[in-house]
């Protein structure tokens, strides 16, 4: 999609100081964060969900799958801390792992497999996943309140109608055992 310079640049774009050991005291790669086993980076980059996962991926991780109430309240946190204009009406989310899956009619984390177990749905959003297949954190236009919410959303690629995403967020998790990530 992109080649080894283009990734490159948006690597630093995305995190200017990264390193993939852990400097920063815990578990996790610089500029992640730890959380419940897990480390966690937020991207401000206005993009495409597949080049968000690939970004992701590049950083030895995945698009972050929503997998508890304590879990979103972090996240919801994190947001707040870490997008400017979060929680105003020109935010409106960032992407997640979560996808609908037409087969089985139920959606699911894409970066673990698993089906949706705890859930914040907007309205009857859930229901919508036939017609847009992608789930992000977020909030409605009008909502100028510190609540995140879940909605189904389109999954562009492209530039086009990437407006209402605000960046996305890559989840690795901890690896005790062996003192590392994922």
């Amino acid at each position: 999609m992109f080649g080894s310079v283009g990734l490159a640049l948006i690597l630093l774009s995305v995190a200017p100081s990264l390193s993939l050991h852990g400097s920063n005291g815990s578990k996790c790669p610089d500029e992640f964060i730890s959380f419940d086993g897990s480390c966690y980076f937020i991207s401000r980059m206005k993009t495409g969900r597949d080049r968000a996962r690939n970004v992701c991926q590049k950083l030895k991780s995945d698009l972050v799958s929503v997998e508890s109430q304590a879990e979103e309240a972090f996240l919801q946190n994190f947001i707040q801390k870490n997008i400017q204009g979060a929680y105003t009406t020109s935010f409106r989310g960032v992407w997640t792992s979560g996808k609908y899956n037409p087969k089985t009619n139920s959606w699911y984390w894409e970066a673990t497999g698993r089906p949706l177990v705890h859930s914040n749905w907007y309205g009857n959003e859930r229901a919508g996943g036939k017609i847009y297949p992608c789930l992000i954190l977020g909030w409605g236009a009008s909502r100028v309140k510190p609540i995140s919410e879940w909605h189904n959303h389109p999954c562009y690629n492209g530039q086009r109608h990437t407006y209402a995403i605000s960046g996305f967020i890559c989840e690795a998790r901890q690896n005790i055992n062996h003192n590392s990530y994922w």
